[in-house]
């Protein structure tokens, strides 16, 4: 299943967020969460996360560290073609 992992990152905190992203991402975590895409939008403070995984909560738990930055909100999503 898709995943839309958004993170609300503190503006003073931009750095430390996105360096620990590239550093570790979600794979350094358990198997079983791969990230197919992400992008950053640095004037509104948000990275987005495209992520898949079978498990919900493996999932959640590997976005836990990524929450100390900021607000995360996690949404399952669909590609276009499959609806």
């Amino acid at each position: 299943m898709l995943y839309m992992v958004e993170l609300h990152y503190r503006p003073e905190q931009r750095d430390e967020a996105l360096k620990y992203f590239q550093a570790h991402g979600l794979t350094h975590y358990e198997g079983g969460v791969s990230i197919k895409d992400a992008w950053v939008a640095t004037r509104d403070h948000i990275a987005y996360v495209v992520a898949s995984s079978n498990d919900a909560a493996r999932l959640e738990q590997s976005c836990e560290p990524l929450s100390g930055f900021g607000t995360l909100t996690i949404r399952p999503v669909t590609d276009m073609d499959r609806i």
